[in-house]
Parts: C-alpha cells; structure tokens; sequence
C-alpha cells in the first residue's frame, strides 16, 4: 500500500516541510550556503553533511547520536546502460543501496532499489516550490535522503544561475561605461 506525503519549500530555500494529511512530520533544514542539514521524521532527527559546499562528491547521513548511518554519492557512474538518467546518485542506509534517478526532461525524479522499494517525488511544475512524495514502503530515512539530494543539485544550479546573471550584468556594464564595441567583447569571449 503507498504512503502519500506532500512537500514544500521556498523560492532559492535549503528548507523543506514535510506533510501527511496536511499535517507536518518532517523537515529538512539548510542554508543555501552550508554543506550542513538538520532534518526529521516521524520524530526521528537525523544530520547531512556534505563533503563540500558546491557540487559535492559525497554526503553523510548521521542520527541524532551522532552516529553515521549513510552515505551519498553523487554523480555516480551506473553500470546499468539502460538507465538514460541525469543528475543520478546512490543512497547507502544500513548496508542497504537504493538509487536516486531523475531521468530525461521529467520534473519528477525518484528513488528506488532492488528490494523493491519506490518512492517518487513530483514537484507541481518545475519551478514549483510544492510537491507530493508516494512511496510504496515507509522509510524515513530514504525519502529525506530523496529531498536532501534534489536540494543539492538544486543548490548547484542556484550558483550555476548566480554565474550566469552575474557575467550577463558585467557584460552590460563594459557596454555602457565604455566604447568597446560589442563585436570586440563577442570576439574575447568566443
């Protein structure tokens, strides 16, 4: 039987809530500049500390004793071809795999491992700040393990889209506070 939850989060947010029948039962909590999150379910408090701040390589999982419970490995290299996945990565809790997949254009992404567990997020659209999360076993740590990797990635396109507007701004600002012709910077540049 699927367990239906919902999620929600901010515009540019490390914070997520996590709803049951519109009633709150987890959270993550994060700043967009910190390799660190406070997180619970069901009660249970849990910590994920990246090994850096953008882009890290590895996470790990550890329960309010401070014991590690779990790792993250991001970008991991599946030897299974017949998954076309982006932005893919592996969840170890308790000796037990599962595999983190957001695959082609979809907005969804989901976790899964071979002792059959499921569980899918699907934001409202892609730039939603409000989704529902089934899954088909009740497993806490997975499913914030599930949100805690999206919140990652998303972070990494944050910083990708900071670069962005920030090259765009300067380019702009050479443009109007100077006489060099635009042929001349597109010539620098490419």
């Amino acid at each position: 039987m699927n367990t239906e939850y919902s999620f929600e989060t901010g515009i540019f947010s490390g914070n997520y809530d996590i709803l049951k029948n519109d009633r709150r039962v987890g959270f993550i909590k994060s700043s967009l500049f910190s390799r660190k999150a406070t997180a619970e379910i069901n009660g249970k408090q849990y910590e994920f500390r990246d090994n850096r701040w953008l882009k890290p390589k590895t996470a790990e999982i550890f329960d309010a004793s401070g014991n590690v419970i779990g790792k993250i490995k991001y970008d991991f290299d599946d030897d299974d071809d017949s998954i076309n996945s982006i932005n893919a990565a592996s969840i170890k809790i308790n000796d037990e795999i599962s595999y983190w997949l957001h695959t082609g254009f979809n907005k969804d992404w989901k976790i899964h491992n071979p002792f059959g567990l499921n569980i899918l997020y699907s934001p409202l659209s892609y730039f939603s700040t409000r989704g529902k999360i089934v899954a088909n076993k009740e497993n806490g740590e997975k499913l914030l393990s599930g949100l805690y990797v999206m919140h990652s990635f998303a972070k990494w396109g944050y910083a990708m889209l900071a670069g962005g507007v920030i090259v765009i701004i300067s380019i702009a600002a050479v443009l109007l506070f100077t006489n060099i012709p635009i042929s001349d910077i597109l010539r620098w540049i490419f």
